[in-house]
């Protein structure tokens, strides 16, 4: 258990002991727990600046009650032991730098690169306690944004521009059935333009043609 997070439980069916018994004498008499350091202020912030690299990561995560997190942790660690930096409640950035600072500024100015969401509190503590370190903006952030503005681009299309077929008369040797000219509908002061007009906006004929053997 010191080595690898397992729970106390998953050792019932293997040693055949009580698995809540077993986890509360190893946390009052095993581990160190009650001599913790940090025991007072855990439920707050835990810091570990031995942990730090070259690499970090910060994000915000939600615990099981709803409790907001932010967690600092070593990227080279690819989240095995000794990549928790530091965890500590809330998401301010004024709160988030008090703490942090208080990992010595010779260990922080070592940082070289720091990834983070576009949340502008993530770009302040950054900012405040890596003033070294480049920021990079976690790719799963910019994706989102971009598919975002994407699907915003679908949604007005589909308001603003009405798509219309008018069947044409085409031979059905050449062509698939059901090709047609289309052209755009707009809405202006929430009526629709009128025939005529719709005509003159004449967009484009679009004819599939079977493809040759």
């Amino acid at each position: 258990m010191d080595k690898y997070p397992i729970s106390s439980n998953s050792l019932e069916k293997h040693y055949y002991v009580d698995g809540d018994q077993f986890g509360q004498q190893y946390k009052d008499h095993l581990s160190d727990y009650h001599e913790w350091d940090q025991r007072a202020h855990a439920e707050q912030w835990m810091l570990f600046p031995d942990n730090i690299g070259k690499h970090l990561s910060i994000d915000e995560t939600s615990l099981t009650n709803g409790e907001l997190y932010t967690i600092l942790t070593n990227k080279s660690a690819k989240g095995k032991r000794g990549a928790l930096v530091a965890m500590i409640h809330g998401t301010s950035s004024d709160t988030i730098n008090n703490i942090l600072d208080k990992i010595p500024e010779e260990k922080r100015n070592q940082v070289e690169e720091v990834t983070l969401d576009m949340a502008g509190s993530m770009q302040k503590i950054v900012q405040h306690c890596f003033p070294q370190a480049s920021r990079v903006i976690d790719r799963f952030h910019v994706q989102k944004l971009a598919y975002d503005a994407l699907q915003e681009m679908r949604n007005l299309l589909s308001l603003n521009m009405l798509l219309f077929c008018l069947p044409m008369g085409i031979q059905k040797d050449s062509c698939w059935l059901g090709a047609g000219t289309y052209y755009s509908s707009h809405q202006r002061n929430g009526l629709t333009v009128k025939s005529d007009e719709q005509r003159s906006c004449l967009h484009s004929i679009l004819i599939w043609r079977k493809p040759s053997h």
